[in-house]
């Protein structure tokens, strides 16, 4: 309890070790202070351990960790969630939650993709100026004075 209150108030950092038995022993409040309020390391370790406990009274823990701005974080509780029998409810977001991830990542791939194009097209617009004064250099002549 004491430990606890120390990691509450950000003392102590909680351990892979400590996460584990909180696990084993069905720790709900613990577990649920890791995954709202702990730093993204203790939120990652606690939704990857959830893996080896399968029991259906993790899965508020792991729909919490489907919301989690980290996409890893995310990713795994969606991963873990698929082997649960869920509701409907609970389905539509893990549907809805999967989408968005899959939105971002082909957005940020096309978004690069259309900032490359476009530093391109500059690049090669320097170029053909480039190029044309030092056509324009030619035409006048190497010291010529004119």
């Amino acid at each position: 309890m004491i430990t606890f209150f120390l990691i509450k108030i950000g003392l102590l950092s909680i351990s892979k070790k400590q996460i584990l038995k909180w696990i084993e022993s069905k720790d709900y409040d613990k577990l649920n202070f890791v995954i709202k309020k702990g730093n993204y390391k203790s939120r990652i370790i606690l939704v990857d351990s959830i893996n080896d406990f399968i029991d259906k009274d993790f899965i508020p823990i792991l729909m919490i960790g489907l919301k989690d701005k980290i996409e890893i974080i995310s990713k795994t509780s969606i991963n873990k969630l698929r082997r649960f029998n869920l509701n409907d409810v609970q389905k539509k977001e893990l549907s809805t939650r999967e989408n968005d991830w899959n939105v971002k990542v082909i957005i940020s791939k096309t978004s690069n993709k259309r900032h490359s194009s476009i530093d391109n097209i500059v690049n090669q617009k320097g170029k053909m100026r480039n190029l044309e004064r030092l056509k324009q250099q030619l035409k006048k002549g190497i010291n010529t004075g004119k």
